[in-house]
């Protein structure tokens, strides 16, 4: 089906679905690299040939693609900005010590065991 998308159609497609199962993965872990470029790679190929997925295609770089609309850009998120976003907020609810939250108090009590980061 993906090779009859217009190019719109994988746009829409890339930053509603594929992008959504990154974000989930990307929350979970710190995504290497090499990860991060291999994603990133495979969705600008995707966006610009469609099911060939062969380098070329895409006219336009891809930190511009990734600027918001309003900027010129495409609106499609950065994944290693994301990814560095997600674990911040990790860090953030270690650090503030949310014992409201089960997997902060696990943190705490289990591999902390009352010390500090």
């Amino acid at each position: 089906m993906h090779h009859t998308l217009s190019y719109a159609g994988r746009l829409q497609l890339i930053k509603s679905i594929l992008f959504s199962i990154q974000v989930y993965w990307s929350s979970l872990f710190n995504l290497s690299k090499d990860v991060v470029l291999k994603i990133t790679s495979l969705l600008r190929s995707l966006l610009g040939k469609g099911c060939e997925l062969a380098s070329g295609g895409v006219k336009m770089a891809w930190e511009n693609i990734c600027l918001p609309k309003e900027e010129g850009g495409l609106g499609v998120k950065n994944i290693q900005v994301l990814n560095r976003a997600t674990m911040v907020k990790h860090i953030w609810a270690i650090c503030t010590n949310l014992r409201h939250s089960i997997w902060s108090s696990w943190i705490h009590s289990y591999l902390f065991r009352g010390r500090n980061i």
